[in-house]
């Protein structure tokens, strides 16, 4: 199911949730960038559809987020990054052709890009970037331990016409899914891309253990004859992960010696009756 949350009526084309036997919920919004009123050498004052489709994605809760502030400047992958702490928390290892860690002063962007933090007045001034070229420049997340929802802000995404693709990894068959493309051709091209944030969300099933996945991976790229795009560069923030649970998920049949362990227990339960 993709849920779309758009700051207008103009729809974003190219947003297309691969056909797979997997029933991944997609979350999405996007809130369009800067206007000939408004000035693309700042941060977008407010964010409404992008803030929504985040609120909507985190569904009351608080995930755990990755925000690249406590990461150096300059930092490339491969890079380790932790989301929460104790039995929920979740090692993601960052790496790829591409990408770097990028820090732009609070109230300015570099050419349109920018650290985006929530609630809007909170924006810190570290990302995570990465530049589109024609050939495809990739970023992985691998996690420790399965995930099911994962999340993200993007900044200043397509304002060249480049494209970015994301793609499940890892799920417990060991298969990799291409999930969705965001091509933001037409309508948001251009000024209007410029400085545009764009939040994505994936979630998964907690009760169908194959759904859980180990890693994303993010492709930038080029779209067919558009080289002259191999400019056009995507900023990333505020990654968001769930962690699956850590029990036995509900219809998953016990491993064998889970049973003969449950098998003894009882036994002795029965004994312990007996003598009193």
């Amino acid at each position: 199911m993709i849920k779309n949350i758009f700051a207008t009526a103009v729809a974003l084309v190219g947003i297309a949730s691969a056909g797979t036997a997997h029933a991944y919920d997609i979350t999405y919004g996007v809130s369009f960038g800067h206007s000939g009123s408004s000035d693309p050498t700042r941060p977008l004052p407010t964010f409404a559809a992008a803030l929504a489709a985040r609120n909507d994605f985190f569904d009351g809760g608080m995930p755990a987020v990755q925000d690249f502030e406590s990461v150096a400047v300059g930092t490339t992958g491969p890079l380790s990054l932790t989301f929460g702490s104790g039995d929920s928390s979740v090692v993601a290892t960052l790496s790829g052709t591409a990408g770097k860690v990028v820090s732009v002063a609070s109230g300015a962007t570099d050419e349109g890009r920018y650290s985006v933090g929530v609630p809007p007045g909170s924006m810190g001034n570290r990302y995570w970037e990465t530049k589109a070229t024609s050939t495809g420049s990739t970023f992985e997340l691998w996690f420790d331990n399965p995930v099911v929802k994962f999340g993200f802000f993007g900044i200043d995404v397509g304002d060249f016409g480049g494209v970015l693709e994301l793609e499940i990894l890892g799920g417990t068959a060991g298969s990799s899914t291409v999930l969705t493309t965001l091509s933001p051709a037409g309508a948001i091209t251009g000024t209007r891309a410029d400085g545009s944030i764009l939040y994505f969300g994936v979630t998964a099933s907690e009760t169908e253990s194959s759904e859980w996945f180990r890693g994303v991976r993010f492709r930038s790229f080029a779209p067919g004859s558009r080289a002259s795009v191999a400019d056009d560069v995507f900023a990333f923030d505020s990654f968001t992960v769930v962690a699956a649970p850590r029990t036995t998920p509900p219809g998953t049949v016990p491993a064998p010696g889970t049973l003969a362990l449950l098998g003894t227990a009882l036994m002795g339960l029965a004994l312990l009756r007996r003598r009193a």
